[in-house]
This record gives structure tokens, C-alpha cells and sequence, in this order.
């Protein structure tokens, strides 16, 4: 959306997804698997852009979203008035799933899932210091700046207004968080969880032409590919095997699962490219809202012998599933009741397949199978024993249940750091030149775990330091 105060009141044109008036316009992501509607009234011009499944119509051609409470798919309702005072109104479910960055300059509002676009609107962009310090230290992050001054995130469940040329943003709606019960005798919750997930892809699995789903051995993901199985025989699917032991096992698991489902798979390395050289791709230099490993999933998917891929599910919000109170936040944290790690996790990886035509979906995210796990009891929870019953229910082995070997990243990137020459490629900084972001402690540290071990906490602030080193050089001059 980029809109002009200037243009506000001008005749409107609707063509195919965007409805355009002056040099202003308002359009949705081109995918089937996201509607628009536009009515132009007398007094202001109406849009709704969802998910599928989120859109309802009355006979008289009215319409709505549903569940502003987060219950329902990912959608967006905007109106702008026609009239003094010029106002531009703008909230999003509380479904998590893609990132709309917003800019307010010159008598122009701009929002987006395309960073590029948000800077773009700023005559000078600079480093915002503070939200370039909470980003090397945590990572993508539940805040409203987002590195660069004058571009803010607006979140699930939130809402922006501008009038009388002031931006303001605020809570879209007020939703309950769902406690800890009990199970009757006769309980399956398992079947109710499996149920929930279905129901939560099915509007997308209906109309999808090459559904994937990403199988990482894991079992989030398992329990992903099992419910979207559940709708459809025709399941692709792919996953990033490591090295050595860790890739041994993720590979037997991996094969166990797929012949279980049927699945048509594509196998890729986890690091090919490795997660700090693949910063010198352009592609990840664009935005810093992103994921670590965003190049081997895209040029995975990229490489899918099935393709074109229209659609990627993913096991994205475990951690919510099987955790309590995850709507607790770090003091620098925007509020809300969605897991932090959930809303920022889809967010990243919304963007490297939204740049492909390709339309994300995380049931796990959805907030009916949040609220069913956060009513089981805390025992069904811990240690992802939901999931783990789940999977068992569908016949997988006890070897698949309870790997040896943690699956993460983690070890594929500390190896590449100690190759790294972190002084050299800092040598010439824009984050130093611009003071976004001290980082003589972390080189200090880089240079004594080259001799006794990278930890996880040092290698991901230096690769956020790296990300972060590029993004800026992408805008400031």
C-alpha cells in the first residue's frame, strides 16, 4: 500500500488485486491463495485483503473478516476516508504470518512486506542505534523500529491510523489467553490436535496446485506433514540434512516419515551455501527481518525437481505448543499473547518465499491449535509430549520419537566462524561509521574462541552483525 494524502478523494479504480486512485494504491500479494475486495463508497474506499478462509460475504455485497481475535487466517481490512480529516486506517488479524513494514514521510504512507519499499519512501534513511543493538544481540525481534529510523514493524493483532498527518499505532484486538485444564477419562486429545492442524490448511490445501511441506526430521514438522497428509495424497516436501552424525540421523528419521506419508522429497544440504558466506548473496542483503538459514531452504525450493512450489507449510510455533506462558515479553518487547519466537520466526521466512510467488502457511501458529494445547495439561506439554503421542498414534518408530542428536543449526554455523577473519571483514564498517552498534566486545571474544570453541550465544551475534552490515550498506549512502 502506498498512499498519498494529496490523492485522498480522487476517483478509485479497482484492477484484478489493486485498487488505484492518483498515483496511490492499495493491492495484495498476487497468489491465489489471497483475496481482495474493494467497495467505494461515498464517504470512504473499503478494502480487505486475506488469507483464504478469512473473507465473508453478504448477500447485499458486504464484507468482512472474520476472527479479529486471531482465530482465522492471516488478513489486513483498510479504509481510507474521503474526507477532512484525511485519515488512513489499517489493522491486521492476529493470525501470525507475514511482515508489514510501515513509513510515514512527506505525506506518504507506505506498508508492505517489502522492506525495500519502506526505505524507499525515506528521503535520507539512517540507522535507528537502538534497534540496531537489540538486533545483534537477540536477533529479529519483537519491536516497532526495525534498524533503519522512520521504518516500523505493524504486527499481528495490531492496528495504525494516520490523521491530521500523525501516525499512530495501536492494539487491534484484546484476546483472552487460554489455561491449563484437565483431560476426561475418554480424552484423544491427540486426534482433536491432529483435527485442529487440518482445519487450520485445509481453505489453502483445497486450491493448492504443488503443495511442500518442510520435513526436518523434527517433530513439528512431522506433525505438519501428517495433518496436511490428512487432506490430500499429494504431499511433497523437502529438508536440510547436516553433516556427519546429526545428518545420519535426520536422514533415517527423515526417510521413516516420508515412507510413512508418501511424501515426494527433495533432499538438500544444510549448508550449501554455509549461513555467514551465503551473506554475500544479494538476495540476503535486502532485509534484516530474516532467517538464518534462508538460502539452502530457498535454493531448495528453488531446485525441487515437482516445482513450481505455490505453497509452504511449515512447523513454525512448536516452541508455543509445548512451552507456558509464552506471551510473556523482554522489557524492550512490544505486548501481546503470541509466542515472540513464533511471530518473528514466520515473519523471516515469509519473506524468502513470498519473494518466489510462493505463499507461506504455519498452522501450528493458528490460534485454535495454540489454545487447544494451551488448555491440555502442563505433563502433555512438557518435552513436546503432545507431539510425541501424535506420532506415535500414526505408527512412527520410538527410534524417530526420541532421537540421540539434537537437529539444530547450531553446530554447522560454529564451525564456519572459526574459518572466519571477523577483524578483516569488519575493517571497513558501516555500523562502526554510523555508531549503530559498538562491536569491539564481540571481536574480542571472536578472537578467543579461535582458540577454544565458538558458543551458539557468540556465533549468532556475529552473524546478526554481519547481517546487519549488509542490510545497511543495501540503504545508506
Amino acid at each position: 500500500m502506498r498512499v498519498r494524502l494529496a490523492d485522498i478523494g480522487q476517483q478509485v479504480r479497482v484492477e484484478g488485486p489493486v485498487a488505484r486512485f492518483g498515483k496511490s494504491e492499495v493491492g495484495a500479494f498476487a497468489s491465489r491463495f489471497v483475496e481482495m475486495i474493494a467497495a467505494d463508497r461515498a464517504d470512504r474506499l473499503l478494502i480487505a485483503i486475506a488469507e483464504l478462509g478469512a473473507l465473508t460475504r453478504a448477500s447485499d455485497g458486504a464484507f468482512w473478516i472474520n476472527g479479529f481475535d486471531g482465530t482465522h487466517q492471516q488478513g489486513a481490512e483498510i479504509t481510507i476516508a474521503k474526507s477532512q480529516p484525511f485519515a488512513v486506517r489499517l489493522r491486521r488479524t492476529a493470525a501470525t504470518g507475514v511482515p508489514l513494514y510501515v513509513s510515514w514521510e512527506s505525506g506518504v504512507l507506505v506498508v508492505s512486506w517489502r522492506f525495500e519499499e519502506a526505505v524507499r519512501n525515506l528521503a535520507a534513511p539512517l540507522p535507528d542505534r537502538e534497534a540496531c543493538r537489540i538486533y545483534v544481540e537477540n536477533g529479529p525481534a519483537l519491536t516497532r523500529g526495525q534498524v533503519i529510523k522512520g521504518v516500523s514493524m505493524l504486527w499481528p493483532g495490531e492496528a495504525i491510523e494516520l490523521a491530521d498527518s500523525t501516525l499512530r499505532f495501536f492494539p487491534a484486538s484484546d484476546m483472552d489467553v487460554v489455561m491449563p485444564s484437565v483431560l476426561s477419562t475418554d480424552a484423544r486429545a491427540t486426534d482433536a490436535l491432529r483435527d485442529t492442524i487440518v482445519a487450520a490448511m485445509r481453505p489453502c490445501l483445497a486450491v493448492a496446485r504443488t503443495p511442500l511441506v518442510e520435513v526436518s526430521g523434527g517433530l513439528d514438522s512431522a506433525c505438519v506433514a501428517l495433518a496436511a497428509r490428512q487432506c490430500r495424497d499429494d504431499i511433497h516436501s523437502y529438508g536440510l540434512i547436516h553433516a556427519g552424525a546429526v545428518g545420519e540421523q535426520q536422514r533415517a528419521r527423515r526417510d521413516e516419515l516420508i515412507a510413512l506419508l508418501g511424501l515426494r522429497d527433495l533432499e538438500f544440504q544444510s549448508d550449501l551455501p554455509p549461513q555467514f558466506a551465503a551473506l554475500e548473496i544479494p538476495e540476503a542483503q535486502v532485509t534484516p527481518f530474516d532467517d538464518n538459514h534462508r538460502m539452502p531452504c530457498a535454493l531448495a525450493v528453488d531446485q525441487h525437481p515437482d516445482g513450481p512450489i505455490d505453497l509452504i507449510m511449515s512447523g513454525v510455533g512448536g516452541d508455543e505448543l509445548a512451552m507456558e506462558r509464552t506471551y510473556r515479553r523482554q522489557e524492550w518487547e512490544l505486548p501481546g499473547i503470541a509466542s515472540a519466537s513464533s511471530l518473528t520466526v514466520a515473519a523471516g521466512r515469509a519473506d524468502m518465499f513470498m519473494r518466489r510467488g510462493i505463499w507461506t502457511l504455519n498452522p501450528l501458529t493458528a490460534a485454535p491449535v495454540v489454545d487447544l494445547c494451551r488448555a491440555l495439561p502442563v505433563k502433555m506439554r512438557n518435552a513436546r509430549m503432545i507431539n510425541v503421542l501424535m506420532l506415535a498414534r500414526a505408527g512412527l518408530s520410538d527410534g524417530f520419537l526420541f532421537p540421540r542428536y539434537a537437529e539444530g543449526y547450531g553446530h554447522g554455523m560454529q564451525r564456519e566462524a572459526a574459518l572466519i577473519d571477523f577483524d578483516a571483514l569488519l575493517a571497513d564498517s558501516i555500523v562502526a561509521d554510523h555508531r549503530a552498534y559498538d562491536f569491539s566486545g564481540l571481536l574480542d571474544q571472536a578472537r578467543k574462541a579461535s582458540n577454544g570453541g565458538f558458543s551458539y550465544e557468540l556465533v549468532m551475534a556475529l552473524f546478526w552483525l554481519m547481517k546487519l552490515e549488509k542490510v545497511l550498506r543495501c540503504y545508506i549512502h
